[in-house]
């Protein structure tokens, strides 16, 4: 081979060898593509592109999964037409591509509004893209759908809000029913006190200052809703007659007229009625509120086998659906976030505490209530509550008289007025009494008429003692001395879940304060007879 002919394969070899290379390169530049693309065209996040004035250059497939919108007509438009209007000067001091650099965090969350209205929590992260010249040509980023986890926060912190509340709640609700527990009791001493000639006078006001200090109870019942640990004192009732008893109540006098529509069947539910018929009362008090001028509400309530939506975080089981529906001002959709939150109220008159208490009442009877309102249609309140159909209903019986007695009740009662007190009423009632002030005094009585084979045929138990043991503590103590001990526990406050579930912790029964002298002597009855029959 001649070197003419050696030059000229050699020059040959290396155009054959740059082509080679030059091939592979390409194939390996379209696969890389190709596999970009399939990553970018199916990852659930929407990527996006924007050019420097914030028009949007690319978008991939989830950009129509997420919002709604066409991916023809986006490409060319500004971004920011599609973020939420309380949001767009943040989200454009956001985009802004030469303020970039000053920002602490290339993340934000923001709000977006779907084709369909909706609005969408989202988290962006973004970063930008130079040209070859080394200069800032365009930003890339990656938009999150975050709305079921803000969601979660939101669920998060409105429970924490509450329990925050409920811990002054408590305290103060426990004291004040003790104070009407001391009004109720000498409301009731007074009565005994009465004469024939000063009883037509005298027997109808002290009847409407006992009425009056009951429905003040209704007011520490909000109260206790928002305690810590909260256990409501359930029991297998009729809902119907619940709606139809608060329903009726509630409206009474007022300029808003009640539809019902409730099935004679509806199944019962193991619940708080106080707390159940609360939570009726102040969905009608809301509707009340947003038709000052007067109107209809539609009370509506079905059996359910499972709860119908399955967005809605419920267990398994059979529900009671209790709707109730008014046709006045509607809830506009940047507050039906909040609506359910403490102290947050869209009117004047309003405390903020009904919708809370609403919320909080049914979570801890593991159910829930949502919300639906629109312009011009109304809004309806959802109360999704667990039935019990395969229960009878049991009913509670207030009994109006006194029932006497005799033997010896030990009582343990901190606060010394309501102490005094419930010795004069068990004086009255037939009965011998030794008063106590705390746990110990409590345990050391309770030991020596044991020692001295003179026990008491029944306790009637504080639960809670400032600074002291609790009926709880004093109990157990009393029982592992004498296992045959009858108590009853009474409590100010509903926070700790002895009085919901009183027979665990060794009681045989229950009163909540304030309680009338007559409920309190039937109590002392059923515990002694429960004892003669041991």
């Amino acid at each position: 081979m001649s070197t003419a002919d050696f030059q000229i394969m050699t020059a040959l070899s290396d155009h054959i060898n740059i082509a080679i290379t030059r091939a592979r390169l390409y194939t390996e530049a379209r696969e890389n593509e190709q596999k970009y693309r399939s990553v970018v065209e199916n990852i659930d996040e929407i990527i996006f592109q924007l050019d420097k004035e914030g028009r949007l250059i690319f978008l991939n497939p989830s950009w129509t999964e997420v919002t709604g919108y066409s991916m023809t007509k986006p490409p060319g438009t500004y971004i920011n037409l599609y973020v939420y209007p309380d949001d767009r000067l943040r989200h454009q001091a956001f985009m802004a591509m030469d303020q970039m650099n000053n920002h602490e965090s290339f993340r934000a969350e923001f709000r977006y509004v779907t084709k369909a209205g909706e609005i969408l929590w989202v988290e962006i992260h973004t970063r930008l893209l130079e040209d070859a010249e080394g200069e800032v040509s365009s930003l890339f980023g990656s938009i999150n759908d975050i709305t079921e986890r803000k969601h979660m926060d939101e669920e998060r912190l409105r429970l924490s809000k509450l329990e925050a509340i409920g811990l002054q709640a408590g305290g103060i609700a426990h004291d004040f029913n003790n104070l009407l527990t001391g009004i109720v009791c000498h409301i009731a001493y007074a009565q005994l006190l009465i004469t024939p000639e000063t009883s037509e006078e005298m027997a109808p006001r002290l009847q409407m200052a006992e009425r009056a200090t009951m429905e003040a109870r209704k007011l520490t019942h909000q109260l206790l809703t928002f305690a810590r640990g909260g256990a409501p004192v359930k029991q297998i009732t009729s809902i119907r007659t619940v709606i139809y008893e608060a329903a009726i109540f509630i409206s009474s006098g007022s300029n808003v007229l009640c539809d019902f529509d409730i099935p004679e069947d509806l199944w019962p539910c193991d619940m708080d009625s106080g707390q159940i018929g609360q939570v009726i009362q102040n969905q009608i008090i809301n509707a009340q509120q947003a038709m000052p001028d007067g109107g209809g509400v539609t009370i509506s309530s079905r059996n359910l086998s499972s709860v119908p939506d399955p967005e809605i975080s419920l267990n398994q089981g059979p529900y009671v659906s209790i709707d109730v529906k008014d046709d006045g001002e509607a809830i506009l959709p940047e507050y039906q976030e909040e609506i359910f939150d403490p102290y947050f109220s869209t009117k004047e008159e309003g405390s903020g505490l009904g919708l809370a208490t609403a919320y909080s009442i049914l979570t801890s009877h593991d159910g829930v209530i949502t919300l639906s309102s629109e312009v011009n249609v109304g809004t309806t309140f959802t109360i999704y509550l667990p039935a019990t159909p395969e229960h009878a209903v049991s009913l509670d019986v207030d009994h109006p008289d006194y029932v006497f007695g005799e033997g010896r009740i030990l009582v343990m009662e901190d606060e010394k007025n309501v102490r005094i007190l419930l010795g004069e009423i068990l004086t009255h009632c037939g009965y011998t009494s030794t008063l106590t002030a705390n746990g110990e005094e409590a345990v050391q009585a309770y030991r020596e008429a044991f020692e001295a084979s003179e026990p008491y045929k029944a306790i009637i138990m504080d639960l809670t003692v400032k600074g002291n043991m609790g009926g709880k503590e004093v109990m157990q103590l009393i029982l592992n001395m004498d296992p045959s001990a009858r108590a009853t526990v009474a409590s100010g406050h509903s926070n700790d879940p002895v009085l919901a579930h009183y027979q665990d912790h060794g009681f045989l029964d229950r009163v909540q304060k304030p309680y009338r002298s007559t409920v309190l002597s039937n109590v002392l009855n059923d515990l002694i007879m429960a004892g003669n029959t041991i």
